[in-house]
């Protein structure tokens, strides 16, 4: 179910029986998503504020574009669900073109932080485009992607359009349209050509496989790479069948060849690669992969090294040879290679990998793989009530468990005394409010240790628990806007909580899982999920899974 379903089925629940949802009024739709539009650009609208659909607001959203019989409160973002609802039922070249130019708001020149949430307003437009079925839409929505600015008349053109005419185009899966991204594959334009990337692999055309191998030859960004090495793997993994083997092989190969050429999330999306497609010519380079761990050449770039990468490398190789050696002893894993290689058969896909502790730092069961590390702890009111239930002692007398926050403390304390000291960390405490310990991250040595114990000691609990927010901040943390998208020095999150969402700009579990997901696209952190309410948790769940974590119920 698209965002844009999922709203307006959420709204319709709101309204009484026969409410009509989207009447025809005026102005034209497309003239009020062009306000909507403006406003929102220029800060005058806040998602998480109200709308109304007279007063202030009439101008805005018009006679009948929102329901006339309104829940108490409907939000700004809530409203765009419902006008881009409408904008499928009303499917014309003049609403695409305003929807299309709103699913471009925060990108190019004019990027937003990501507290503005235009991710959210992006995935909005383009899960409405993506129901757009009419020649006509069609047709100029393919004439944006290739480029011709003649067919925006008169509408300032800016690059971000054809990116997201290109991205549009990739989510409607047409077949008609694949040899045109391909092409797009060779532009000038860095952010069309990681465009044209995604959405040949939304395609899923066994014929893109070989477009995808040249520009990834040809690719020097480190997103660039990982996006069409991304493509690449969806497509090897599933239409396999349809492919020839040179075609995957080549591809392979030129994937393997990126190798330490970028940064570690790039790595990562070739290991990912050779994971999906198991092959003896992936236990070398995966080897190698470990090897720059130890090594002392200063060759070896920084940005290349990440436990996350570390971790995954030695799973996959685990995983494709059923050798249990650690990740820290590459010259073990040659050892093994040289010995076998001549007879080796690939080892089954094992259900669960087995394997050595590789570290002795974690949280609450959760083995620390990232360097770069930041800590979310929920301080909201409910973490006062006790972890355990009453328990008898030795001696007869019944004695008070631990609370949930001191439980969370104490086991914090015990995961950062276990980090190595070319670790960094911060931690981020939240109820209503959102704090961070330190502005950025901080080395881990004695003296961090002990503020650390010391801040604990004054950390309370009380008020509500706005999730999102501190999931916010802690991705916030050291980012950096390049041409290519975000990037940020946090490699991996563990949030605990013993609640539900319920204060902040998002509360509504949906939004926030589809909201961190998107923003987590570009940035590759992996988030670990502890529930420490009792039960389970599906939200929790669903957060790790959907952004390479692990998840834990106490």
């Amino acid at each position: 179910m698209s965002l844009v379903t999922l709203a307006c089925s959420m709204l319709l629940h709101a309204l009484p029986s026969g409410s009509p949802i989207i009447p025809q009024g005026k102005p034209a739709l497309e003239a009020v998503i062009d306000e909507w539009h403006s406003r929102y650009a220029s800060g005058r609208l806040d998602l998480s504020g109200e709308a109304r659909a007279g007063g202030r607001d009439a101008k805005l959203y018009g006679r009948g574009h929102l329901p006339p019989i309104m829940p108490a409160y409907l939000t700004h973002g809530e409203a765009l669900a419902v006008l881009l609802q409408a904008a499928i039922a009303q499917e014309s070249i003049p609403v695409c073109r305003a929807v299309l130019a709103l699913s471009a708001v925060g990108t190019g020149k004019n990027k937003f932080p990501p507290a503005r949430r235009s991710q959210h307003v992006r995935s909005l437009c383009q899960d409405a485009l993506q129901e757009f079925d009419q020649p006509g839409s069609l047709d100029f929505m393919h004439r944006i992607a290739i480029g011709d600015e003649k067919a925006w008349k008169g509408k300032k053109w800016q690059r971000s359009i054809q990116v997201a005419a290109i991205r549009a185009l990739g989510r409607n899966a047409h077949p008609t349209f694949r040899s045109s991204l391909e092409k797009q594959l060779q532009s000038e334009d860095l952010m069309v050509r990681i465009a044209a990337a995604e959405a040949i692999g939304h395609l899923l055309s066994s014929k893109s496989l070989p477009a995808l191998t040249r520009a990834l030859n040809n690719a020097e960004n480190s997103r660039l790479c990982r996006v069409i090495i991304s493509a690449g793997t969806e497509i090897v993994s599933r239409q396999q069948d349809a492919l020839r083997s040179t075609d995957i092989r080549y591809f392979i190969d030129a994937a393997i060849s990126r190798l330490g050429q970028s940064d570690w999330r790039a790595d990562l999306a070739v290991v990912n690669l050779l994971e999906k497609y198991r092959s003896l010519i992936s236990i070398i380079p995966l080897i190698e992969v470990l090897e720059r761990f130890v090594s002392t050449d200063k060759e070896v770039k920084p940005e290349s090294l990440s436990g996350i990468l570390q971790h995954k490398t030695h799973e996959v190789l685990g995983a494709l040879t059923g050798a249990i050696i650690p990740m820290d002893r590459p010259e073990l894993w040659r050892d093994f290679w040289a010995r076998e290689r001549e007879s080796f058969k690939l080892s089954p896909v094992p259900e669960k990998l087995r394997s050595a502790r590789q570290t002795s730092a974690g949280f609450f069961g959760i083995p620390v793989q990232g360097s770069n590390l930041v800590y979310i702890i929920d301080t909201s009111g409910s973490m006062g009530d006790e972890f355990r239930a009453l328990r008898n002692t030795t001696d007869g007398r019944r004695r008070r468990s631990k609370t949930r926050l001191q439980t969370a403390k104490s086991e914090l304390r015990d995961s950062v005394a276990a980090l190595p000291e070319s670790s960094a960390i911060n931690i981020i405490f939240f109820s209503d409010s959102v704090s961070r310990w330190r502005r950025r991250l901080v080395p881990v040595d004695r003296g961090t240790r002990s503020a650390l114990s010391d801040r604990l000691g004054k950390v309370d609990s009380g008020g509500g628990t706005n999730i999102y927010g501190a999931l916010l901040a802690a991705l916030s943390l050291g980012m950096v806007q390049s041409e290519s998208g975000r990037s940020t020095s946090v490699e991996e999150i563990f949030l605990l909580s013993d609640g539900q969402p319920s204060s902040g700009e998002l509360t509504a579990q949906d939004a926030i899982l589809q909201a961190i997901q998107d923003l987590n696209q570009d940035l590759q952190v992996r988030i670990n999920t502890i529930y420490i309410g009792g039960g389970e948790s599906k939200f929790m769940r669903e957060l790790a899974q959907q952004n390479g974590g692990m998840y834990v119920s106490l």
